[in-house]
C-alpha cells in the first residue's frame, strides 16, 4: 500500500500499512534422532515334512497326522503308512536372532502338495506360538507337523509342495 499523508491538529501525520514490532518472529526447536541396532533375524530348514509312503484307501478317506514337536509322531488313519528308514520327518526351522527378543511367526494354514494334475492338501501346525522369545542366546527351534488327508480313489504318484515360514521381530 502506498504511505498517506493526513493532516493532524498542529502537524502532519504519516501513517502506511505496515507496522513492524520489536521481537522476532522465526523460532526453531532441536529434535534429536535415536537408533537400537539388533542382529538380522535369520531361519534356515533343518528338515523338511515328510510323511513317507501311504497306501490310497479303497473306499472312504485316509488321513495321516504329524505332530509339530522334536521328536513327531505319524499317526495314520483308514490308511497304511510306511516310514521305514527315515522316511517320516518332520519339519524343523532354526530362527537365529537378537538375544531374548520378540518373533512374531506366521504360517500358513495349508500347503497344498502337487503330483502332476492331481493334488492332496496338508493342514499345517507349528509347536510355538505366532509370538515367541528367542533365547538368552539368540536362538529358537520351531517344529512344523500337519494332517494330510488322502481321499479313496486319489492317483498314485509323488506329491510335493511348500510353505512358508516367516518371522519379525515384534
Amino acid at each position: 500500500m502506498r504511505p498517506c499523508v493526513q493532516l493532524a491538529a498542529g502537524g502532519l501525520l504519516l501513517t502506511s500499512s505496515s507496522l513492524v514490532l520489536g521481537g522476532t518472529t522465526t523460532k526453531s526447536v532441536t529434535g534429536s534422532v535415536q537408533i537400537t541396532g539388533y542382529t538380522a533375524l535369520a531361519i534356515s530348514t533343518s528338515s523338511n515334512l515328510s510323511f513317507g509312503k501311504v497306501t490310497i484307501p479303497s473306499s472312504g478317506t485316509g488321513s495321516v497326522i504329524a505332530t509339530a514337536d522334536a521328536s513327531p509322531t505319524f499317526t495314520p488313519s483308514g490308511l497304511s503308512e510306511i516310514c521305514a528308514g527315515g522316511a517320516c520327518t518332520g519339519a524343523a526351522f532354526a530362527v537365529t536372532g537378537q538375544a531374548s527378543s520378540s518373533v512374531a511367526l506366521t504360517l500358513p494354514a495349508s500347503v497344498t502338495l502337487a503330483s502332476g494334475s492331481n493334488s492332496l492338501t496338508v493342514t499345517l501346525s507349528m509347536d510355538q506360538a505366532a509370538t515367541a522369545s528367542l533365547s538368552s542366546t539368540g536362538s529358537l527351534t520351531v517344529h512344523v507337523g500337519g494332517t494330510l488327508v488322502v481321499p479313496a480313489g486319489k492317483a498314485q504318484g509323488s506329491y510335493s509342495g511348500s510353505f512358508t515360514l516367516t518371522g519379525i521381530y515384534n
